[in-house]
Protein backbone atom coordinates (compact mmCIF):
# COMPACT_ATOMS: atom_id res chain seq x y z
CA UNK A 1 0.00 0.00 0.00
CA UNK A 2 1.04 3.45 -0.88
CA UNK A 3 1.83 5.68 2.18
CA UNK A 4 -1.05 8.48 2.31
CA UNK A 5 -0.62 11.80 4.36
CA UNK A 6 -4.26 13.61 5.06
CA UNK A 7 -5.21 16.79 6.70
CA UNK A 8 -7.44 16.22 9.19
CA UNK A 9 -8.64 19.24 11.39
CA UNK A 10 -5.42 21.17 10.82
CA UNK A 11 -3.06 18.36 11.60
CA UNK A 12 -1.11 15.91 9.24
CA UNK A 13 -1.77 12.47 9.86
CA UNK A 14 -0.51 9.47 7.97
CA UNK A 15 -2.95 7.00 6.53
CA UNK A 16 -2.26 3.32 8.36
CA UNK A 17 -5.06 1.53 7.40
CA UNK A 18 -7.98 1.54 4.33
CA UNK A 19 -11.08 0.81 5.98
CA UNK A 20 -14.00 -0.03 3.61
CA UNK A 21 -17.82 0.85 4.45
CA UNK A 22 -16.73 1.52 7.95
CA UNK A 23 -15.50 -2.24 8.32
CA UNK A 24 -11.61 -3.32 8.88
CA UNK A 25 -10.04 -6.02 6.08
CA UNK A 26 -10.08 -8.19 9.35
CA UNK A 27 -13.71 -7.52 9.94
CA UNK A 28 -14.18 -8.18 6.36
CA UNK A 29 -12.50 -11.60 6.33
CA UNK A 30 -14.13 -12.58 9.11
CA UNK A 31 -17.65 -12.09 7.59
CA UNK A 32 -16.75 -14.02 4.72
CA UNK A 33 -15.47 -16.95 6.49
CA UNK A 34 -18.89 -16.60 8.87
CA UNK A 35 -20.67 -17.15 5.30
CA UNK A 36 -21.82 -20.52 4.47
CA UNK A 37 -22.15 -20.57 0.82
CA UNK A 38 -18.73 -18.79 0.18
CA UNK A 39 -16.99 -21.54 2.90
CA UNK A 40 -18.51 -24.18 0.58
CA UNK A 41 -17.12 -22.63 -2.23
CA UNK A 42 -13.71 -21.90 -1.01
CA UNK A 43 -13.57 -25.38 0.10
CA UNK A 44 -14.80 -26.75 -3.36
CA UNK A 45 -11.54 -24.95 -4.80
CA UNK A 46 -9.09 -25.75 -2.25
CA UNK A 47 -9.71 -28.61 0.26
CA UNK A 48 -7.50 -26.93 2.62
CA UNK A 49 -9.26 -23.75 3.41
CA UNK A 50 -11.38 -25.53 5.54
CA UNK A 51 -9.17 -24.73 8.64
CA UNK A 52 -10.56 -21.19 7.76
CA UNK A 53 -14.25 -22.26 8.22
CA UNK A 54 -15.61 -20.57 11.54
CA UNK A 55 -18.74 -23.20 11.50
CA UNK A 56 -17.65 -26.54 9.86
CA UNK A 57 -20.84 -27.61 8.82
CA UNK A 58 -21.59 -30.76 7.65
CA UNK A 59 -21.80 -30.56 4.47
CA UNK A 60 -18.34 -28.75 3.94
CA UNK A 61 -16.96 -30.99 5.99
CA UNK A 62 -18.20 -33.63 3.21
CA UNK A 63 -17.35 -31.60 0.25
CA UNK A 64 -13.48 -31.43 1.40
CA UNK A 65 -13.47 -35.21 2.27
CA UNK A 66 -14.62 -36.12 -1.37
CA UNK A 67 -11.97 -33.54 -2.76
CA UNK A 68 -9.72 -35.31 -0.38
CA UNK A 69 -10.90 -38.94 -1.31
CA UNK A 70 -10.39 -38.04 -4.93
CA UNK A 71 -6.92 -36.49 -4.62
CA UNK A 72 -5.99 -39.83 -2.91
CA UNK A 73 -7.60 -42.02 -5.47
CA UNK A 74 -5.83 -39.98 -8.11
CA UNK A 75 -2.52 -40.40 -6.58
CA UNK A 76 -3.27 -44.18 -5.55
CA UNK A 77 -3.63 -44.78 -9.41
CA UNK A 78 -0.50 -42.77 -10.62
CA UNK A 79 1.94 -44.68 -11.47
CA UNK A 80 4.92 -42.00 -10.76
CA UNK A 81 6.58 -41.56 -7.56
CA UNK A 82 5.81 -37.68 -6.22
CA UNK A 83 8.97 -36.64 -4.46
Amino acid sequence: MKEEIIIHEGRKLKVVEVITDGKSQEEMEFEQWSDKKYCLKAVEEDGYTLRYVKEQSEAVCLKQLRITATLCDTLRNSRKLCV
